[in-house]
């Protein structure tokens, strides 16, 4: 009895050592290697992980499937739980762990069976893995964070309350009204925020204008050199959490900042949804000219502890953001050009009315 070889001479069938080999291989690749490297037998897992059909394989060199062919060579010792990543005939990529057993006849090496266990999947476990305990870790310096904040918070309301007595001027009030505004604004996301804590209670009308106008006052003090384009269309009033829509365009304008960003335009009308269910709301842009978001950050951009800023930013900025618009019942969308004259970014937020 002979197993055909399309690209070579009839060989011998498999010895029943090597045929119980591949009965119990099928969760895993396994090519069925001669000891001059070619690959007498294939399953049809081995050929559904690199893409090729099973006419394709039989009869060539293993070096010619296994793309890169590992340095080790086909040594039982080397390619042991050996991780590499693989490249399939279509030219995509994959993480696998390759094994490689000697296999023998009566007494002598018959070849080699070489296992392929794709990874992709327990890769992309890990990753969430290592994601949810960082989210864990935040977590709990978030609550110690916010532990710590709350008594000096205290101090400078009252400090604040006695200045305002003190101060009865109106330039002086503007500011001590402000500075009155962030203080609760950050002592709200030590408790909502860090603390992974959503405001209790019934949401009241909000309006839009009027928080892109204090968080536009608040980098406007620091910032006094970036210019601000207001295009309000509407009245832009909907339901929602004043604090959190506030931390929100708090989040937007101060990104557009750090990117170097020398002009910003705030926009707000009526809109319907573009997808089912179409619904009729509130759109509110946020856009900029400054750097700009490279395409590979932008695919993650929402995703906790990804950021533009280097050691300088935490990553759960605009994660955040998101959390609130969505908890809102809206959805937030950007654009971003890095193209030299051209560059810049736009948020657009969605939200029902």
């Amino acid at each position: 009895m002979h197993q055909f070889d399309p690209d070579g001479p009839a060989r011998p069938a498999l010895s029943p050592t090597e045929v119980q080999t591949i009965l119990g291989a099928e969760q895993r690749g396994l090519c069925v290697i001669d000891p001059q490297g070619a690959c007498r037998y294939v399953t049809p897992s081995f050929c559904r992980l690199l893409g090729y059909a099973q006419t394709e394989v039989v009869g060539k060199h293993v070096d010619r499937i296994l793309k890169p062919f590992p340095q080790e060579g086909l040594k039982p010792d080397a390619v042991r739980d050996l991780e590499v990543v693989l490249t399939r005939k279509d030219g995509s990529r994959f993480p696998a762990r390759m094994n490689l057993q000697e296999l023998t006849g009566t007494g002598a090496p018959t070849g080699s069976a070489l296992y392929v266990e794709d990874l992709t999947q327990q890769k992309h476990m890990e990753d969430v893995l290592r994601k949810t305990e960082k989210l864990a870790s935040a977590g709990r310096m978030a609550a110690a964070i916010a532990h710590e904040i709350n008594n000096p918070l205290e101090a400078v309301t009252n400090l604040l309350y006695l200045l305002r007595t003190e101060m009865p001027n109106s330039q002086a009030e503007r500011y001590l009204s402000l500075l009155e505004s962030e203080v609760e604004r950050v002592s709200r996301i030590a408790r909502q925020t860090l603390a992974f804590y959503r405001e209790k209670g019934n949401p009241g009308r909000v309006d839009a204008r009027e928080l892109l106008n204090i968080a536009v006052d608040v980098h406007s003090t620091r910032n006094p050199d970036v210019r601000v384009h207001r295009r309000y269309r509407t009245t832009a009033v909907v339901s929602g959490f004043a604090s959190e829509l506030q931390q929100v365009f708090h989040n937007l304008i101060g990104n557009a900042i750090d990117a170097g960003a020398k002009d910003i335009y705030l926009h707000t009308r009526t809109c319907v949804e573009t997808a089912p269910p179409r619904r009729h709301g509130l759109c509110i842009a946020v856009a900029d000219n400054g750097s700009g978001i490279d395409p590979a950050v932008r695919r993650q951009l929402f995703h906790p502890f990804v950021t533009t800023k280097g050691d300088h930013g935490t990553g759960l900025g605009l994660w955040t953001s998101r959390g609130i618009v969505v908890r809102h019942e809206g959805n937030i969308k950007v654009r971003s050009s890095t193209a030299p004259g051209r560059s810049g970014t736009c948020f657009v937020i969605f939200l029902p009315r």
